[in-house]
């Protein structure tokens, strides 16, 4: 259902959680559609695309794919902890699918994310 209203602002989105909030946004409508308040998307790929765009999902992709690159190193250097760090990075890929947790403000898979993100990049310089 929430297709057609990703390609209205497929490039851009509708901006960070304006989607959901915005009562004049097509939210409203999919939420008629649907029959009930529906707060997210429930796939978190989609909501990235909904607030940030083709464009937000590429970067937070491309962020992804350094951190893992970056904990596999760590992992080949015979760090311990960087084990742990890249299963963190690919359990919160894979359930991104199922729930909508990046970019969400006050979320914990984001804090512990960021995070992530940082120590590994510290550790690469």
């Amino acid at each position: 259902v929430l297709w057609p209203m990703v390609s209205d602002r497929l490039w851009l989105g509708y901006g960070y959680g304006v989607y959901w909030t915005d009562p004049r946004s097509p939210a409203v409508l999919l939420r008629e559609i649907v029959g009930w308040y529906v707060p997210t998307a429930h796939n978190g790929w989609l909501e990235i695309v909904l607030n940030c765009g083709l464009v937000g999902l590429a970067l937070v992709l491309c962020s992804f794919g350094a951190a893992l690159r970056a904990a596999w190193r760590q992992v080949r250097r015979g760090d311990p902890d960087a084990f742990g760090l890249a299963i963190f990075l690919f359990l919160l890929f894979v359930t991104n699918v199922a729930e909508s947790r990046l970019l969400q403000q006050n979320a914990l898979p984001w804090v512990l994310y960021t995070a992530t993100v940082v120590g590994l990049a510290a550790t690469q310089v």
